[in-house]
């Protein structure tokens, strides 16, 4: 369903109930980057007979992210409804996290494990006690009152002190490749400036910007482009491979060159300029987004340029013209 018809049946299944011995439990977590904000806060607001009978505010600290907050305000939610558990009771526990009740319900020894156990635990024994327990999925932000109220208790949560010190595996990662990136732009910005590191930002990428089905002849392609390095005129004369850095048409061979000036590849680069709805063509958009690298490609395997057949090709082309100059 949609928010807004899931908030209809929500309010529905609230309005619709009769039965005295519901008690309904709201959780939520939130977090701010204001500077007062003490980590990640979670609220829980319970309900019974339309009163407010009881509510908890906790922090859990800013080594963790809201993900591990939702988790902790359902197990705390079901923890609660232990504590009070009555035969006969029905314990109702609504959150705004779809992504929660998913991790809850599915074993696993994945991150989370720990609120999994609690939460398995304090159910057998709201069972146990001759009560039943369930966890609904509820709208937030849609003027849900109890959900918004523990959205409140949530937000205040975040300027209370923490209860915690523990750092979620979520944080440890991210702080991890944070720290990855910066060793690795560190070592990038001294090492000997080449004209890709001038004309681009370093963007460290755990994956490769092109689809795994790419034949490799044409990805070696794109990325030799990229880097100006390959079977480019201007970088194999600095090698002494070739006696001149210009292209057939004349021109110094740049990757700059061929992808938006060669008038050899006019024709080619038209349709490539049509494809990307006729913007201004320029190096950033061809090598360095998403759509950009996809049209580039075709436009590679259109014409060929950059790939070793096509250099030695026109090497043999340069030959025979040079043995017939010499007649």
């Amino acid at each position: 369903m949609s928010k807004e018809l899931a908030t209809i049946e929500h309010q529905k299944l609230i309005s619709l109930t009769k039965n005295r011995r519901i008690y309904n439990i709201y959780t939520n977590a939130s977090s701010f980057s204001d500077p007062e904000s003490k980590g990640v806060g979670i609220g829980i607001a319970a309900i019974y007979r339309n009163r407010l009978i009881y509510e908890e505010k906790i922090n859990i600290g800013d080594s963790q992210i809201v993900y591990n907050g939702e988790l902790q305000g359902v197990t705390k939610a079901i923890e609660y409804s232990e504590k009070i558990a009555r035969k006969s009771y029905l314990y109702r526990i609504f959150t705004d996290n779809q992504a929660g009740i998913y991790r809850l319900k599915k074993p696993s020894d994945n991150p989370g494990q720990d609120c999994q156990i609690r939460a398995i635990t304090a159910a057998k024994s709201v069972l146990a006690k001759g009560a039943k327990i369930e966890i609904h999925w509820s709208p937030g932000h849609t003027d849900i009152y109890s959900n918004e109220l523990a959205d409140s208790l949530a937000k205040s949560a975040t300027l209370q002190n923490s209860t915690s010190n523990k750092t979620s595996f979520a944080v440890l990662s991210s702080r991890t490749k944070k720290l990855k990136q910066l060793e690795w732009i560190s070592h990038l910005n001294t090492a000997k400036p080449t004209n890709y590191s001038k004309r681009f930002f370093w963007n460290i990428k755990s994956k490769i910007s092109v689809s795994i089905s790419t034949k490799r002849e044409l990805a070696s392609a794109f990325y030799q482009l990229k880097f100006g390095h390959g079977y480019i005129k201007s970088y194999l004369y600095r090698l002494n491979h070739v006696g001149n850095d210009k292209c057939s048409c004349g021109q110094r061979e740049t990757t700059e060159h061929l992808l938006l000036s060669c008038r050899n590849l006019k024709e080619a680069r038209k349709v490539l300029r049509n494809e990307l709805n006729g913007v201004t063509l320029n190096l950033a958009l061809l090598v360095y987004t998403k759509i950009g690298i996809l049209k580039t490609l075709e436009f590679l395997q259109k014409t060929g340029i950059a790939t070793r057949k096509w250099h030695l090709e026109r090497v043999e082309r340069e030959r025979v013209w040079e043995e017939f100059d010499n007649l």
